[in-house]
């Protein structure tokens, strides 16, 4: 700054703004019109989304008669395609509404690396997920096992499972759980919340299955168990004396992150499956499995094995029983 011409904050101000609203008059002042911004917006398709909105749909211009049809072609529906094509058919259909199957695992590309537009990891398929050990095994990515029966898996596909941090009080910490100013009455009943998803992480109900297990339908039915779904979380935690408001943000937080809904809103089954379903606790940090294109590597794969079977920009709005069959 020259001498004499000391600033202040107010002067610097006035001058910044002056000179941004200089340029902003020379940029209209060159151009006519806005410059173009490429590219597409990535999800669901509005336009069909509109049809559905406003009943605009067209009548089907053509029909035919297929064995199997599978609506959606997500994780689920292409993972329903491959167990039909490993069991030998061949003479079924994957309908799906958007122009590339993959659902929320979908993926896209540039000049210098695939991407995830959403799932971006697997969690280790637990022991009761034999069908996605199954997959993975054709896949290469299981490559063996130990002697006591623990996959191997591909060491590129593993990776430390992602440590979320929390802002509170003016600063970070560590994980999602908070620790920053709470009381040692939080810290214990932390360690009973622990101790409660333990239990329930090793408990085995009247019919001998795990209380909860992945996928959910390997889940013991035990009517005690079941009876948690009557229940909300939140009051579970109430009936079990965890009043902590650092505990119980925490576990809303969960709660709203799996299922979209709060823990008043969300069974104490269900909310006790997101801790205690897989063979490790879900307090620990653990590896899970990833590709540069996240869950999309695994739609890659099932497209190309699916890929005369796939039907994309297939919209299904209405399906019909009838005594032959259902009409789609």
């Amino acid at each position: 700054m020259a001498a004499g011409g000391a600033v202040n904050r107010r002067k610097f101000l006035l001058a910044s703004a002056g000179a941004a609203a200089g340029a902003a008059y020379v940029w209209r002042r060159g151009r006519t019109t806005a410059p173009s911004i490429t590219g597409t917006m990535a999800g669901p398709s509005v336009d069909l989304g509109h049809l559905l909105r406003d009943g605009g749909i067209p009548e089907p211009t053509d029909e035919r008669q297929v064995p199997v049809v599978i609506v959606g072609g997500g994780v689920s529906g292409l993972s329903a395609g491959w167990k039909l094509q490993k069991a030998g058919l061949t003479d079924f259909e994957i309908l799906e509404l958007e122009s590339e199957v993959g659902g929320n695992s979908r993926y896209g590309e540039n000049r210098v690396t695939p991407f995830p537009w959403g799932a971006h990891y697997l969690p280790l398929p637990t022991e009761e997920s034999r069908i996605v050990r199954e997959l993975l095994e054709e896949l290469g990515v299981i490559e063996g096992y130990t002697p006591d029966g623990q996959p191997i898996y591909q060491e590129r596909a593993l990776c430390f499972a992602p440590q979320e941090r929390l802002y509170m009080h003016g600063r970070w910490q560590d994980g999602l759980m908070p620790v920053l100013g709470i009381t040692s009455r939080d810290r214990d009943q932390y360690e009973r919340f622990r101790e409660i998803i333990d239990h329930y992480t090793h408990y085995q109900g009247a019919d001998g299955r795990k209380a909860f297990a992945i996928p959910m339908t390997f889940s013991s039915r035990d009517p005690e168990l079941l009876a948690l779904d009557q229940l909300s979380m939140q009051d579970f935690l109430f009936q079990h004396d965890l009043v902590s408001e650092p505990l119980h943000w925490y576990v809303n937080y969960a709660c709203r992150d799996d299922y979209g809904c709060t823990s008043s809103d969300v069974s104490a089954w269900i909310g006790l499956h997101y801790f205690a379903s897989r063979d490790s606790s879900g307090f620990e940090h653990v590896q899970v499995l990833t590709w540069p294109e996240g869950n999309g590597w695994i739609v890659r794969q099932l497209h190309r094995k699916l890929e005369d079977q796939i039907v994309t920009g297939a919209l299904v709005c209405r399906l019909e029983n009838h005594d032959s069959g259902v009409r789609v």
